[in-house]
């Protein structure tokens, strides 16, 4: 059994919640886009979307701007709303879960107290509007000409009397959706249909942070839309794509993240350095990448580290994890990749051909090079 002392941490995939932390670059983004929230305050509402791919530091960027925020002066910081409907995906209904969480933050403002009821009131009314075909409460605009005149001057008095009490508030308030892209598709839709029924409430600033591509196909096959583009840019005012991680900073991580693994076992410093130039990083996209690497590596370092060569099975794993077609032809037909026979020097220059066969099926030239590096490395000769 392992030494306790030579394990690693395997890594949390969970956002960093301080700039402290900040290894990427985020933090400047952040505190540049809780400035704008905070000095900016909209008179009829106002959406921001956060625009970025799944692991790329969509919910870190959220932790960096409340941590923002929380530190201007209390009778001018913005109240703070966090929502993730993911946490209740496929187990309650939506919508009377974000008007929950809006009243009880709402609510502990002494000048907001007297809201409560009335966002209650204003939940109840929308999940008692009639279903669309797929089970979903319409929203208030699609289905005022179905309500009774009744129905229909109470919807509107209601909301009005919520949007006459959130625009006398001296404090603008900060509602945050994260995760919207980890939902169903009907669900992505639900949830953008809360968001236009509550979009022009006064004083409110909404921050919405999900992968733009991800949302879009949910929109079009749920809605029936041609173009889910269309419909997110009526809704979203100001989309803003996060940064790209520093490309040092990112290369850095990614290499202490390894060597925290290694410990103090020598390597081949050429070969590791050739494999994570030119196989590693370009193979990571996002943090989360990174995370998955160190985890896959140190899972399985810990057990064999007496055994292993560590750059191998960097290598390795980098395929297993992320070129899965590649990595189990590798498996299945060890003997044609680590055979003993003596190989001339014709069939040396011939490594690269060897590989052809089992790159991986794309038209991503660039793609199909960072595999060979990867196998270069890992079948030097």
């Amino acid at each position: 059994m392992p030494n306790s002392s030579d394990r690693g941490d395997l890594h949390s995939d969970s956002p960093l919640d301080t700039v402290d932390d900040d290894k990427l670059g985020y933090s400047n983004f952040a505190v540049h886009l809780a400035d704008t929230i905070a000095t900016r305050v909209p008179t009829d509402g106002f959406v921001i979307g956060i625009y970025g791919q799944w692991g790329s530091g969509k919910s870190t960027i959220l932790e960096f701007v409340g941590e923002e925020i929380a530190e201007i002066e209390e009778n001018e910081r913005p109240i703070v709303v966090r929502y993730n409907p993911w946490w209740f995906s496929g187990q309650a209904d939506l919508f009377e879960i974000f008007f929950d969480e809006l009243a009880i933050a709402l609510g502990e403002d002494s000048d907001l107290s007297d809201i409560r009821d009335e966002i209650h009131k204003y939940s109840k009314t929308l999940s008692n509007l009639p279903l669309d075909l797929a089970g979903i409460p319409m929203s208030p605009l699609r289905t005022l000409t179905k309500l009774t005149e009744e129905e229909e001057t109470s919807i509107h008095e209601i909301k009005d009397d919520i949007s006459e009490t959130l625009a006398g508030s001296e404090r603008p308030i900060v509602v945050m959706i994260d995760d919207m892209d980890r939902l169903t598709q009907r669900e992505v839709s639900q949830m953008f249909q809360l968001v236009k029924s509550v979009a022009d409430f006064p004083n409110l600033t909404y921050i919405l942070a999900f992968d733009e591509d991800v949302i879009v196909k949910a929109l079009e096959a749920e809605e029936g839309l041609e173009n889910g583009q269309e419909y997110l840019e009526k809704i979203i005012q100001l989309p803003v794509r996060i940064p790209v991680p520093e490309e040092n900073s990112f290369a850095e991580l990614v290499e202490t993240q390894l060597r925290d693994i290694l410990g103090d076992q020598h390597i081949d410093e050429n070969r590791f350095q050739v494999l994570l130039q030119n196989g590693v990083l370009p193979t990571l996209a996002t943090p989360r990448d990174a995370t998955r690497l160190a985890n896959a590596v140190d899972f399985n370092f810990s057990a064999i580290r007496d055994e292993a060569n560590f750059v191998d099975l960097v290598a390795l794993e980098s395929l297993r994890v992320f070129y899965q077609d590649v990595y189990e032809e590798i498996r299945d037909n060890s003997e044609r990749f680590v055979g003993r026979q003596p190989r001339t020097t014709h069939q040396r220059n011939q490594d690269k051909d060897d590989y052809v066969d089992i790159l991986p099926d794309s038209e991503d030239d660039h793609k199909r090079e960072i595999v060979i590096s990867i196998l270069s490395v890992l079948f030097r000769k």
